[in-house]
């Protein structure tokens, strides 16, 4: 049995209910699991990640497509309050892993649990890994 990958995309999401519960400012665990997160929706949540009053510690986007991986690597990079990242068939290839790597390894506070399994990465992502982690 095979089933088609089916992704929600962020357009069919009411905007208005994603910058709501983005701006929530007791929201802990966030989970956009399975869209595709268009400029806008990356926009969003790196206006709320950069936001002094964001209290995310979790952030859950497996199989997600992500669109502006340099606009998540920037909210990631500036933001010290998250704890566990999960990007599991996020289709990261090499480039976009090393644009996150840099991104978390000057965060001001250390990932506690980063999973990247799933994705596109060869042997060369290796050492970008390795750092990751050390």
């Amino acid at each position: 049995l095979c089933r088609k990958r089916e992704f929600l995309r962020s357009e069919h999401i009411n905007n208005r209910v994603l910058c709501k519960t983005l701006s929530m400012e007791h929201l802990v665990n966030l989970s956009l699991e399975r869209v595709f997160l268009s400029p806008v929706a990356v926009s969003g949540l790196c206006q709320t990640m950069m936001s002094p009053a964001c209290q995310i510690r979790s952030l859950y986007l497996n199989e997600s497509l992500i669109y502006d991986t340099v606009g998540l690597g920037s909210a990631l990079e500036y933001y010290g309050g998250l704890e566990k990242l999960s990007m599991s068939g996020c289709e990261l290839g090499d480039e976009k892993l090393l644009i996150l790597a840099e991104a978390i390894q000057v965060s001001p506070s250390p990932l506690t649990y980063l999973n990247l399994s799933a994705n596109v990465l060869t042997k060369a992502s290796l050492p970008t890994i390795a750092q990751m982690v050390s």
